[in-house]
């Protein structure tokens, strides 16, 4: 075969492959697209790796009155994590000061109802991927404590959405609500949820340049991890 007639050959089909994809309603570089969002089940924990600048959607649905808690453990990458109404807009996003590694959490309002769209992603394009797990989980409120609780995850989801917006005023809050939540697992007995209060009020302070203040709260977050023989947190503080 000559090279005319080759050529002829290789352009019939790539016409062939075009049509192909458009009777398909699509065209070649969509094979390499996004898959359709994942559903996120209560109780089932769903890792996945990410990159800078990457977003995941996961789809969910809330019922009115139901206290339903969002947990992303970061691990090697900060991530945000926003929940979205069906019409595209945000109903809470949240992004704690404890950067790439441990857990943003984000407890639904108690009004959420419907469909909702849960996304994670990475605020910064250009750093290095990472990996994180995703789980949603019921939390009960028949007892003081779990009412406590509810609380306390109340508190630290309010802290993370005004550490995400980033004004003074914001950061100011934000330290404020640690404090408040860090008394509510102080009194629960949870060290490890205390000591992630005091080492997010501590990323706050420094925020604000206040040295001082940032010291003593990773002081104390050093003693609790110390205490409780967490290797991790005690690097973290």
């Amino acid at each position: 075969m000559g090279s005319r007639a080759r050529s002829l050959c290789g352009l019939c089909r790539i016409l062939v492959l075009v049509c192909i994809g458009a009777l398909n309603g699509g065209s070649p570089s969509d094979l390499g697209a996004q898959p359709a969002r994942q559903v996120l089940p209560a109780g089932a924990g769903i890792a996945r790796r990410l990159t800078g600048g990457e977003v995941h959607a996961y789809g969910i649905q809330a019922s009115p009155g139901a206290r339903r808690l969002i947990t992303v453990e970061q691990r090697g990458i900060d991530v945000e994590v926003a929940v979205l109404r069906p019409d595209g807009t945000a109903l809470i996003a949240v992004d704690g000061p404890t950067d790439s590694e441990g857990p943003e959490t984000l407890l639904l309002p108690v009004d959420a109802s419907g469909r909702l769209e849960v996304k994670i992603g990475s605020p910064s394009p250009g750093v290095a991927p990472g990996t994180y797990t995703v789980r949603m989980e019921d939390l009960a409120e028949s007892t003081p404590a779990e009412r406590r609780r509810i609380d306390a995850e109340r508190l630290m989801t309010e802290a993370a959405a005004r550490n995400r917006e980033g004004k003074a005023e914001s950061l100011r809050l934000a330290a404020v609500r640690y404090g408040e939540a860090r008394v509510r697992w102080r009194s629960l007995g949870n060290r490890r949820e205390e000591a992630r209060c005091a080492l997010s009020a501590g990323g706050i302070h420094m925020s604000l340049g206040e040295p001082k203040e940032a010291l003593e709260d990773y002081r104390q977050a050093l003693a609790l991890a110390v205490a409780r023989g967490d290797a991790p947190g005690q690097a973290a503080a």
